[in-house]
């Protein structure tokens, strides 16, 4: 008998390993520029001075620095850098909540990946994630970083080795897809975060050819746990892993984007994970008491009053398109169902919230 859905709260704030100790004026000024700034006056008048600030001193003066993080791993703590004109790397410092980037994604990993569980990072950039779960203090698995691009990959494969994880962090130039061979990706310059197989048409990208393999046709561990940010071309990583999906069902947090031009390329990957039996959850932030309600942090909007956890609502693809143009789907098969909910505080009845852009 399938399990109806409910809301899972999350009990205990995620680990953070990372700790910025030096952030050159360069960093700083992209901070102010590109901050999501919740009073709509000070995004008028912060961001616009910030973001001119920013642009003069990167494109002008070609100001630079380098920025210095630490990072624990199991208690040993490594000390990298990096240089702050390679925008990509921002993430690391430019963190909005909680200390963390995507912190909905952080708190899965940081309950999920246990023991000798293996992570799959696709889509993996410079490797935030995949040195996230390398720190975490209760995971001894591993982990396998996804990133076709050669310029990026260099810094994914320095970072892991300087970090001293490059034992249990294994990257591979590969772009998974629905068919194995070539083909070809776009790439936007200004944010190699924003590459994609599906941007080979966009005339803002360069196109780069990179190798393809189907999460199927790989000769790797089967993954625990996936994570697949692809930036629109999720349907066809899916269709190349359905054989992996059916015999081992893992956890996957996935990014969906809405499509304006072609709305059915949106709901493609939902309704085939639907189809195999998973569960889909929006992630939200529950708040506690005075104000005991759910909620999703939005331009202009402060927190509620009282404290915060990280919450998975339950999603009804018939809402898509009316929530926000850019969500992070947490997915679980049904069959899961039990482990997912003895890991989080259970809300008996999902609370109704509006999810806007």
């Amino acid at each position: 008998m399938t399990k109806i859905a409910q809301t899972y709260v999350t009990k205990t704030p995620p680990f953070v390993p990372f700790t910025i100790e030096q952030l050159p004026l360069l960093s700083r000024l992209q901070l102010i520029g590109f901050h999501k700034y919740k009073n709509r006056w000070a995004k008028r008048l912060g961001k616009r001075l910030g973001r001119l600030l920013f642009d003069f001193a990167y494109h002008h003066l070609k100001l630079s620095g380098q920025v210095s993080v630490s990072i624990d791993f199991a208690k040993k703590k490594r000390n990298l850098h990096f240089d702050a004109r390679k925008l990509h790397f921002s993430r690391i410092f430019d963190t909005q909540l909680d200390n963390l980037c995507e912190p909905e994604l952080a708190t899965l990993l940081d309950i999920f990946l246990t023991d000798d569980k293996v992570f799959y990072d696709i889509g993996s950039n410079w490797g935030y994630f995949s040195l996230y779960a390398a720190a975490l203090p209760n995971y001894r698995g591993l982990i396998y970083a996804f990133e076709p691009i050669e310029e990026t990959f260099f810094d994914l494969n320095d970072w892991v080795t300087r970090a001293g994880q490059e034992k249990r962090v294994l990257c591979q130039k590969l772009a998974l897809s629905d068919c194995d061979g070539t083909a070809q990706m776009g790439v936007i310059s200004s944010d190699s975060g924003l590459a994609s197989l599906a941007r080979d048409q966009d005339m803002d990208s360069e196109n780069y050819e990179v190798q393809t393999c189907r999460l199927d046709s790989l000769e790797y561990p089967k993954p625990d746990f996936i994570k697949l940010d692809v930036e629109g071309y999720e349907y066809q990583v899916i269709q190349g892993g359905l054989s992996t999906l059916a015999a081992k069902k893992p956890i996957i947090m996935f990014e969906n984007w809405i499509s304006k031009d072609d709305p059915e390329h949106t709901l493609l990957p939902i309704k085939t994970l639907l189809e195999r039996g998973y569960k889909l959850f929006v992630p939200m932030w529950w708040i506690g008491a005075p104000s005991n309600e759910m909620f999703w942090p939005i331009s202009h909007q402060a927190f509620p009053k009282g404290p915060r956890q990280m919450a998975y609502v339950p999603f009804d693809p018939e809402t898509r398109f009316s929530l926000r143009d850019q969500i992070n789907f947490f997915c679980c098969h049904e069959d899961s169902l039990d482990e997912v909910e003895s890991a989080f505080n259970v809300l008996d009845q999902s609370p109704a919230a509006p999810i806007v852009q």
